[in-house]
């Protein structure tokens, strides 16, 4: 498929019914059937978008908005809560489509026997799929987006059809608009993947930056933040001192050194992409806590305090482990969605040499788990092989556009989607276009406290300064790398004295003993001295 595309023409009326089960009110819902044409896939597949329809107030807003989650891997009802907050910010009568992605939820979905748990022998859901899984590419779900903006043109006449993009679904937006340009007013992405495969030398690179302007973690590393590459690159000895044996101890089986780096980076993956389990914050990312848990156990100068200093608070944290994904054995039992992931990924990111499965890596350059994405598909090529033989790989094309206006949203400290890249396709993108960044937060730009400004500023053209503002307030609270206030105040601690310097309230503490226990010595010297001259 070329930049250009028309979007098959359709004549579908847009029937909007209450959507069942909704946990949101106003919602309308309607499943768009079409056929796809037969240059993207067989002639005879019809393809259903099943959208959900949000809008609030009876103003008269001609403002459309479509909202690409992420994943790809869940449906349109894991968004609600965000959608909701989004209304709200936007002025009465905007109006908000959620469509589940091709093969999930109810748009065609892969699994026909709805199993509830979506689990089940990837063989028989491959056998079994409404269309050939070859067809579960990057540009048939952007031809799915164009249909709907198709749709909601021929429907409201002078309506403003934009995009909002988060994570896979910013990838989504951008392939979209470049396929169909001048289509959308605007494009806004938060955290968009490395879409034109640019190379990246130093991928932790921000968090790095971060931590080397922070006076206490520049301390923490001895004057050398870039160093905890050297220290990442130590642990994956297991017996590299007492702490890693503590370390790998732990792990509920022991690890083969030849996939040692797979297996430290797993562990590490929710902190450093950003576990939702630790609310990120302007003060605090997670990737800090992996930042520090790597240089204690590589230099490990208080092995004694090890496990309950640094293991304890932070294991409940680390990725599990399963046996069987480093297991050599078979299993066919697998998580739905991972299929959908597999399938868009294999399409977008990665090109597999059939028969070859992808290696697992022997080593790393940096703290980002990117090689991670490639191993989650180890233990699947077997099955997805021939899917991958007859996929038409999607083309990576650039967006150029006369009328689409690109707003590109990215924390510096993303280590989930690097912020390099995304940068790299700004400055190539031939648009209208502005490039927004929070200095302390990861891949959750959209949770900010400058959504309101972003989306008010991308889809209804109000003042950049506001935008502006706001960020510049943001992005001056330095990220917090004592973790003072937090439960692991403590995870620097490689002695008991660096343990308690770290915290503000035990230094106050300590000077104010130190000062009071110097009046009680002068006070003693004098009433000394008194006596003496008696």
């Amino acid at each position: 498929m070329e930049a250009g595309l028309v979007v098959p023409h359709t004549r579908v009326a847009l029937k909007w019914q209450p959507c069942s089960g909704s946990a949101l009110p106003l919602a309308q819902c309607h499943a768009v059937t079409y056929s796809v044409p037969s240059a993207y896939s067989s002639p005879d597949i019809a393809i259903t978008l099943y959208v959900e329809k949000f809008k609030t107030g009876s103003g008269k807003n001609n403002l459309h908005v479509i909202y690409l989650g992420g994943g790809p891997g869940s449906a349109a009802n894991t968004n609600y809560s965000i959608v909701e907050k989004i209304l709200g910010e936007l002025p009465p009568g905007t109006t908000l489509y959620l469509p589940d992605h091709r093969g999930l939820g109810k748009s065609t979905p892969l699994d026909r026997l709805n199993r509830s748990d979506w689990q089940g022998s990837m063989r028989e859901i491959i056998a079994q799929a409404p269309f050939p899984l070859e067809h579960m590419t990057l540009t048939n779900s952007a031809l799915d987006v164009g249909v709907l903006a198709g749709l909601i043109t021929n429907e409201t006449k002078e309506a403003k059809v934009a995009l909002l993009g988060v994570s896979y679904g910013a990838h989504l937006a951008y392939h979209s608009a470049a396929l169909l340009p001048n289509i959308f007013e605007s494009i806004l992405l938060f955290g968009t993947p490395n879409v034109r495969k640019f190379a990246e030398a130093h991928t932790d690179a921000g968090l790095i930056q971060n931590c080397a302007a922070d006076s206490h973690c520049s301390k923490m590393m001895d004057g050398r933040a870039e160093s905890i590459r050297d220290d990442l690159q130590k642990i994956l000895n297991p017996d590299l001192n007492e702490c890693t044996k503590i370390f790998y101890k732990d792990w509920e089986r022991p690890i083969k050194p030849e996939i040692a780096v797979y297996g430290v980076l797993l562990r590490l993956t929710d902190l450093l992409w950003g576990t939702s389990s630790i609310p990120e914050t302007n003060t605090l990312h997670s990737s800090q806590l992996a930042f520090a848990f790597i240089r204690v156990t590589a230099q490990c100068k208080s092995p004694e305090t090890y496990q309950d200093k640094v293991l304890t608070p932070l294991s409940p944290y680390f990725q599990t482990f399963e046996s069987a994904v480093l297991s050599e054995g078979g299993n066919t039992r697998h998580d739905f969605s991972r299929l959908v992931n597999s399938l868009i990924l294999l399409d977008k990111m990665f090109d597999f040499k059939v028969g070859q499965p992808p290696a697992l890596p022997k080593t790393t350059t940096g703290l980002v788990p990117t090689s991670i994405s490639v191993s989650h598909y180890w233990r699947d090529f077997d099955v997805l092989k021939d899917v991958i033989a007859k996929m038409e790989k999607s083309k990576s094309v650039l967006l150029k556009s006369n009328k689409t206006k690109v707003f590109m949203v990215h924390g510096e400290v993303d280590l989930n989607t690097i912020i390099g890249p995304a940068q790299k396709l700004y400055n190539e993108t031939e648009s209208s276009k502005r490039f927004l960044r929070y200095r302390n937060r990861g891949h959750t730009g959209l949770s900010g406290p400058c959504r309101p400004h972003i989306l008010r500023e991308a889809f209804l053209n109000s003042d950049p300064a506001l935008t502006d503002r706001c960020l510049a307030d943001q992005n001056a609270r330095p990220l917090d790398w004592t973790f003072s206030d937090t439960p692991f105040v403590e995870i620097w601690g490689v002695t008991s004295w660096t343990t308690f310097h770290a915290s503000p309230t035990f230094m106050i503490l300590v000077l104010t003993a130190t000062v009071l226990f110097f009046a009680a010595l002068v006070a003693l010297l004098r009433a000394r001295k008194k006596i003496e001259s008696a």
